[in-house]
């Protein structure tokens, strides 16, 4: 069986998520270039019980090019140190 969503970024992918799915069903995103947005979302999820967030690229189609050869990155994993 073929997954029509499976080469298609990241964007897309939610767009189309959001369309067909109950909201209940999905995590909660910030889409941000501001710092101080991105800190208050992680003080949420840290308060929330959370151990942190993950950063992804909004154009990356697939986990391969979420971690690319040449070293770069395009989701980042972002935890609270106690």
């Amino acid at each position: 069986m073929e997954n029509p969503c499976f080469d298609i970024p990241y964007q897309e992918r939610w767009t189309i998520l959001s369309r067909i799915c109950n909201s209940e069903l999905l995590a909660r995103r910030v889409v941000t270039d501001r710092i101080s947005e991105a800190e208050q979302f992680l003080s949420e999820a840290i308060q929330a019980g959370h151990e942190g967030l993950m950063a992804k690229s909004l154009i990356a189609l697939t986990n391969q090019e979420y971690e690319q050869e040449d070293g770069s990155r395009s989701s980042l994993q972002i935890q609270w140190i106690w």
